[in-house]
């Protein structure tokens, strides 16, 4: 038995990344979950690979937010009220933050996910109202 076994998690951009790893971790652990994503087909995969690790969940595609949806590749924009604003990181960035974190490297969507398990694990009932650091010693 998990320790998360009847609860019911709502996972948000749940269709890859961070937030599949969400999914699944807390699925792991006995969780339903309601897989959501802008994408159908992606939340439907993460919703099959619960199911086959004998979990329960669901897929409803569609945003969570009413904001304009930005892809996650450097050089794109996002048109915000007329303007365009850059969306994505450049790799060389990426490099530069990479290079400044203790642990040498960035976290993993699994590490990510992890933090947020810890979260809602019945040993975290009494955490209230704290900021956790999830950034490799920064």
């Amino acid at each position: 038995m998990g320790k998360l076994e009847g609860k019911v998690a709502i996972v948000s951009g749940s269709g890859r990344g961070i937030g599949r790893a969400c999914a699944l971790k807390l699925a792991s652990e006995g969780a339903r979950v309601l897989v959501n994503d802008l994408d159908s087909e992606p939340a439907a995969e993460v919703v099959a690979a619960i199911k086959s690790a004998g979990g329960e969940a669901i897929a409803v595609a569609g945003s969570v937010t009413r904001m304009t949806q930005a892809t996650e590749a450097a050089g794109t924009t996002v048109n915000v009220g007329g303007r365009d604003v850059p969306a994505g990181i450049p790799a060389q960035q990426v490099r530069l933050m990479e290079a400044g974190i203790p642990l040498g490297r960035g976290g993993t969507p699994e590490e990510a996910a992890n933090s947020i398990y810890l979260l809602c694990t019945p040993e975290a009932n009494y955490i209230s109202g704290h900021v956790l650091m999830v950034t490799g010693g920064l």
